[in-house]
């Protein structure tokens, strides 16, 4: 069994099956928060059915569902927007923007040209 928490608050129990807390439940599925939460659930069952190296980590979860929801070939041309502007063009909670920043530092897409000095 894995229990997510999501700042702090506790989001969804995985066994096999995902249980989300009632202040997720209700959100609409496309809601950025739910969404969010809901990669950490299938990080969490990739875990527990042997398709990930475990145990499960919420700093590695949060990673994935960032790299799922903002792929960096889609939103590296896109860098230069503001926080609030990639948040709703990809559909993730706001706060997770600067973390994808950090996770995206260093790369460049393939025949993107050299790095300026």
């Amino acid at each position: 069994m894995t229990v997510i928490f999501y700042r702090d608050r506790l989001c969804a129990v995985v066994d096999g099956a995902v249980a989300f807390q009632p202040h997720i439940e209700v959100l609409e599925p496309d809601h950025p928060r739910r969404r969010f939460v809901s990669l950490l659930a299938v990080y969490a069952i990739e875990i527990q059915q042997g398709a990930l190296p475990g145990p499960f980590r919420e700093t590695e979860a949060a990673h994935h569902a960032r790299c799922q929801l903002m792929p960096a070939q889609l939103v590296w041309p896109l860098l230069g927007l503001h926080d609030a502007v990639l948040a709703e063009r990809f559909n993730l909670p706001l706060e997770q923007v600067p973390y994808r920043r950090g996770d995206l530092a260093g790369y460049r897409p393939a025949g993107a040209g050299p790095a300026a000095l």
